[in-house]
């Protein structure tokens, strides 16, 4: 393993049973790089891997796409 690297994770993680029982791992905010700039506007950002913004409003939200399999483990039902 590389030095500053986070340890490799399996491809496959276990599937959590219900949201409640979802974690975020946010390893890479501890691992990598960030940039300090939260400004949500396009611009350069060099040596950094990500930068953390709020999200902008959007007028009209629609899903994009869905996952019965997922849903289904999650305990969620499809939207209309």
């Amino acid at each position: 393993m590389m030095e500053g690297r986070a340890p490799a994770r399996p491809r496959h993680m276990p599937v959590p049973s219900t949201l409640d029982a979802l974690v975020f791992d946010a390893t890479f905010i501890q691992a990598l790089p960030g940039d300090p700039d939260t400004r949500n506007v396009s611009r350069p950002a060099p040596g950094v891997s990500y930068t953390p913004v709020e999200p902008t409003a959007v007028r009209a939200p629609s899903l994009l796409a869905w996952s019965d399999d997922m849903g289904a483990r999650l305990g969620l039902e499809r939207p209309p």
